[in-house]
């Protein structure tokens, strides 16, 4: 039979509004106890590899707060960003050092900058160039812009043979910036075709230009350490880590032990 119910024939079919709310609680109770016990297994097996070929690899075991689940409320955000400040705490508890970190970056998400911001006061914050190009080129595709090649020249510069023109990005200070984009302002309204003061692209860019100042302008890279005439920031070589990893457990879900067996063979391959 099995079904919804697992019976295992028609007697065992509930014959009545009180028979199915016992089944009902009776189900819900196998599943509150056979969840506790997969998660109690998980635990013992985490602890002895934990103990034994493990060793030398986990630093540290610790009871936290349930998984969240993100819906993107302000006070989840909170909740977020207080995760992941609980763990750059636990890496600099573990390596003192990391708390002088000269910069870290990250594809924009609020939660995370704000955790390492807090977590690492020292740090520059750098922003990804290409998270940020694919924003920009959202925003000119809602807006219904078809030409956006002169837009993204513009903002990130542009490479011709071995000259390169500068763009916004490339400023080499905040009032630099300021007066670059300001320049910008009527040539982007006679695209959008309307008042200089309703330009949609200038508005969008505007409300940006604290972020871009502060985590992307030449100035704010070469302090960071990458060179000068700075080379801008991507993502990139950590992202492929995480497809690396995926390659490696075929996306699947997997439990703590598997996921730090595999992430351990994943770094000593490597």
């Amino acid at each position: 039979m099995g079904g919804c119910f697992s019976n295992a024939s028609e007697a065992s079919l509930p014959r009545g509004q009180s028979q199915a709310h016992n089944l009902k609680c009776t189900n819900r109770n196998s599943t509150i106890v056979s969840s506790a016990k997969k998660s109690k297994d998980e635990m013992t097996a985490l602890n002895w590899y934990a103990k034994t070929d493990g060793k030398n690899f986990v630093r540290m075991q610790e009871i936290s707060d349930e998984p969240l689940i993100m819906i993107a409320t302000d006070n989840q955000l909170d909740d977020l960003r207080a995760t992941y400040k609980q763990f750059f705490d636990k890496l600099t508890s573990i390596r003192g050092q990391l708390s002088n970190v000269i910069c870290y970056g990250t594809d924009g998400e609020k939660a995370l900058s704000d955790a390492l911001a807090e977590a690492f006061p020292l740090g520059i914050h750098l922003r990804c160039f290409r998270h940020f190009h694919g924003n920009f080129l959202s925003f000119l595709t809602n807006l219904k812009i078809g030409e956006t090649r002169s837009y993204f020249e513009e903002v990130f510069g542009k490479q011709e043979g071995d000259v390169y023109q500068e763009g916004l990005v490339d400023a080499a200070s905040e009032e630099e910036f300021d007066a670059r984009l300001l320049l910008l302002r009527e040539s982007w309204a006679k695209r959008e075709k309307c008042a200089v003061e309703n330009c949609q692209v200038y508005q969008w860019m505007e409300e940006r230009s604290l972020m871009v100042k502060s985590c992307m302008i030449a100035s704010v890279r070469t302090k960071a350490g990458l060179g000068n005439p700075p080379m801008k920031f991507y993502t990139n070589d950590r992202e492929n880590t995480n497809r690396r990893l995926r390659n490696k457990t075929n996306g699947r879900e997997q439990g703590e032990t598997s996921f730090i067996r595999d992430m351990k063979e994943l770094i000593e391959d490597s």
